[in-house]
């Protein structure tokens, strides 16, 4: 682990301790890298789950009797 030194906003540094019910600077901290990271997973997932989607929905396009019996 890396010793950081960094400058903080105090208004945000107290809204976001709140926010992820922590005392402390380092517990918010990570808490709030852990909430991006899950979230950036998340839509990773969100979006791999779209794009199976549409992968099957095209194949359906390409199916001559899927497409004959939409248009019937």
């Amino acid at each position: 682990m890396t010793k950081r030194l960094i400058d903080i906003d105090d208004e945000l540094l107290v809204a976001a301790q709140e926010a992820a019910g922590q005392d402390s600077i380092k517990g918010t901290v990570t808490e709030a890298l852990n909430r991006l990271v899950e979230q950036q997973r998340r839509r990773e997932q969100h979006l791999r789950e779209s794009w199976a989607q549409l992968g099957e929905a095209l194949v359906d396009l390409q199916d001559d009797d899927v497409m004959r019996r939409a248009w019937s």
